[in-house]
């Protein structure tokens, strides 16, 4: 994780390095929350034409959808 931290190293933006346990999506929401936070990023992939539902039940798309906070999903 501090190898990927270092590459913004000097630059304008802030990382927080973080390991829950548990829930991934509860994890995220509630570590949102409680630290207010203003934007989430997370990386996604593209969505299945042929199985669109799958696509949808990822924990990137539940995030965007119950995060109280503005979400950046980046493919």
């Amino acid at each position: 994780m501090q190898n990927l931290i270092a590459t913004y190293e000097g630059k304008p933006v802030h990382i927080v390095p973080h390991i829950s346990y548990g829930n991934r999506v509860q994890e995220i929401l509630k570590f949102s929350r409680e630290n207010d936070i203003g934007l989430i990023i997370m990386n996604s992939h593209k969505v299945e034409l042929k199985n669109p539902i799958q696509s949808w039940v990822t924990i990137s798309y539940k995030v965007a959808l119950l995060s109280e906070s503005p979400v950046m999903l980046v493919k």
